[in-house]
């Protein structure tokens, strides 16, 4: 063979891995990545007074992560981007707050100070905000509270005299703001900053509230059945506007948290006065007790 020939045959190899390579890099940046179903699930126990977590396909297998004796902590939500837990101290030494810590229990910061009686709280991770529902303070005045990730510039964006706000909740999808209020014993939804309140959900009283994006629900903690008497402690399911409530679990326990994952299809949910944490599927079909035997789980988190 020539010389030219070998170099022609030379580049139209070159040239016809150069075009494979290229076809199989694009169509690698353009599948989508799967998100992973959650491996964990983390926990506050409030009488026990610690942060916990065990693997959700190991519940047996429990580890302490923090001795929150000092904090009086009750709610939980994660930091993806700083691997952080932020959790709610409630009434510590009469002033309430937010705090911080490593997922090993290391490293334990407050983040906001100067609250009264912090319950709820969530994080808008990208838009470097918390959230938090603090119950009436001495003015009798409850606020949902804003503040930067790292605790400047706290402000309260709702305000409601005589308010008992409970939990709180995002859907960052349509930029709205869910927080529960247990006097009046309404559901209600805002913008991210507060403006436009309405009630979605009218004589309803519960302690958690959490969004499902994907699906364009909401789930929440209801103390009154689905024919409006008192119970023990339900879970419901709406649409984003509060329409079409359907019963999920009669779980009947007091619910402080509730987490979703759609990796997996599966809400996890805790059992105030059951003593358990549950999961089941989004509509509450296949529901398992994962957990048992603790003294008074309240808010959680899956990663």
């Amino acid at each position: 063979m020539h010389m030219k020939s070998k170099i022609k045959l030379l580049l139209s190899c070159f040239l016809l891995v150069s075009v494979f390579a290229v076809v199989v890099s694009c169509g690698d940046d353009d599948e989508p990545k799967k998100a992973k179903p959650a491996e964990e699930l983390y926990f506050i126990d409030y009488a026990d007074k610690k942060i916990a977590t065990f693997p959700l396909d190991d519940p047996a297998n429990m580890t302490d992560v923090l001795d929150i004796t000092n904090y009086n902590g009750l709610a939980l939500a994660y930091n993806s981007d700083n691997k952080k837990i932020y959790f709610t101290a409630l009434d510590l030494d009469d002033i309430g707050g937010v705090w911080n810590v490593n997922l090993d229990g290391t490293g334990v910061a407050n983040v906001v100070t100067d609250l009264w009686d912090p319950y709820g709280i969530a994080l808008d991770v990208d838009g470097n905000k918390i959230y938090v529902a603090d119950d009436a303070d001495a003015d009798d005045m409850g606020h949902i509270v804003r503040s930067n990730m790292d605790g400047s510039s706290p402000g309260a964006i709702v305000t409601m005299e005589g308010a008992g706000f409970r939990a709180v909740a995002l859907d960052l999808k349509h930029n709205k703001l869910y927080y529960y209020e247990v006097q009046a014993e309404n559901l209600w939804m805002a913008n991210l900053d507060g403006s436009s309140p309405e009630i979605v959900v009218e004589g309803a009283w519960g302690y958690a509230v959490e969004v499902d994006e994907a699906n364009g629900k909401i789930y929440f903690n209801d103390m009154y059945d689905m024919d409006g008497n008192e119970s023990d402690g339900v879970l419901k399911m709406a649409d984003l506007d509060g329409g079409n409530v359907e019963l999920v679990d009669n779980s009947t326990s007091r619910i402080y948290g509730i987490a979703i994952d759609n990796a997996a299809d599966k809400i996890y949910w805790s059992g105030r006065d059951t003593g358990e944490i549950y999961k089941a599927d989004l509509d509450g079909s296949n529901k398992i007790t994962l957990k048992s035997d603790l003294t008074s789980p309240r808010g959680i988190f899956v990663k």
